[in-house]
């Protein structure tokens, strides 16, 4: 099946190509009709580098402009994109989920290519790296999104767990032996990897958050969030929500700081306190950049200043809660966006793609923390 989108009229077309779920698409159409042009109060210095795949051979993208008419392959990748980031607990390695069943990992500290594995695994939405960097857990669109496990060093296939969802939005190491996984639209769970079991299941809450240790969880149901430690999974305590569509983005306990998202809202994000759940006044930072919970998008805290840094809206952003002041990043065409764990370094995608006008290099660009706020006037906040 295939979409042409021209101005606002959509038409369908068939074909013989089989239609598989498609977040990645949603994604791109989201993307293509609401980025909106921001003024922010700086700008993020030029990034430490990039980091790029090896050459190899690549498919052929599923969305094309013909004759000035945007195409879009229901179910087909393109080779470009960059779906998910994430670090490894310490911040050395950083994987890349890509379409095509492709994962790159890069080495951080030497800013280079480590090593790709091929899963044939289709669109990938989620990707971690345990914490001894030995495995990586993958999910993508074929297999009905199974969890693959793979050993990076010889990047076999080792042992794989059936999910209820055809997509997995999340995945994450806690330990050695236990990965957080949130599924698009279905539950969130953390199994034991010695025997496939679940040894925790929220069934009826959503929009899951980890904290940067992996040792507290907060989630949203139908009447507020729930905090909660993920040792022995016992509730600490249930916040209000600020509006009937926020679900959590970030969160601290050091700095007593919840940030919320709600798309569907003009406030946007907005800070609360995580001990109590009351809002924390300040300018808001969606006056200038839009919320967009699309596929690949994060929120993370840096623990040791209380900054959030986001990626919404196509660009990444730094934003002190406390002041109001923020800044971000160009346009990048990606969602895709990490913070290392120590808080030293943060990572977007840049894709090069019909959006661009293919003027940008492809890859992951790369940040020390530290020159961002110092550029963008936040050391000393």
């Amino acid at each position: 099946m295939s979409t042409i989108i021209m101005g606002k009229t959509t038409m369908t077309q068939s074909s013989s190509r089989s239609c598989k779920p498609a977040l990645h698409l949603l994604f791109i159409s989201v993307m293509f009709c609401c980025y909106k042009i921001s003024v922010a109060q700086a700008v993020f210095p030029a990034p430490a580098s990039l980091l790029q795949d090896a050459k190899h051979k690549e498919q052929k993208s599923g969305v094309s402009m013909q004759g000035g008419v945007l195409v879009i392959q229901t179910g087909v990748g393109t080779p470009t994109s960059i779906n998910r980031l994430s670090f490894s607990a310490n911040g050395d390695l950083l994987a890349a989920a890509k379409d095509y069943g492709r994962v790159v990992i890069f080495d951080v500290k030497a800013r280079s290519f480590a090593r790709a594995i091929d899963t044939k695994q289709g669109i990938v939405q989620s990707v971690a790296i345990s914490p001894d960097h030995k495995l990586l857990a993958v999910a993508g669109d074929q297999e009905n999104g199974r969890i693959v496990l793979w050993n990076i060093e010889t990047g076999k296939r080792t042992t794989s767990f059936d999910v209820g969802a055809p997509v997995v939005k999340e995945l994450r190491f806690l330990t050695m032996d236990r990965l957080f996984v949130e599924e698009n639209g279905g539950p969130t769970y953390i199994i034991d990897l010695a025997n496939g079991r679940r040894v925790f299941e929220a069934a009826y809450e959503f929009w899951p958050v980890l904290s940067a240790d992996g040792s507290l969880l907060i989630t949203s149901d139908y009447q507020g969030f729930v905090l909660r430690s993920t040792s022995d999974f016992n509730i600490i305590s249930k916040l209000p929500k600020p509006s009937k569509n926020s679900f959590p983005l970030a969160f601290s306990q050091a700095h007593n700081l919840l940030i919320v998202e709600d798309p569907f809202s003009s406030d946007g994000f907005v800070a609360l306190r995580l001990s109590d759940g009351t809002l924390l006044r300040h300018e808001g930072l969606v006056k200038s950049l839009a919320a967009n919970p699309s596929a690949g998008y994060f929120g993370s805290i840096q623990e040791s200043t209380g900054i959030v840094f986001g990626h919404s809206d196509g660009k990444l952003w730094a934003w002190n809660p406390t002041t109001g002041r923020y800044c971000s990043t160009k346009t990048l065409y990606s969602e895709a966006g990490a913070l290392s764990p120590d808080g030293v370094t943060v990572a977007s995608g840049i894709d090069n793609g019909f959006l661009s006008g293919k003027f940008e290099p492809t890859g992951v660009l790369v940040w020390n923390t530290a020159d961002v706020l110092r550029d963008c006037g936040m050391s000393s906040q």
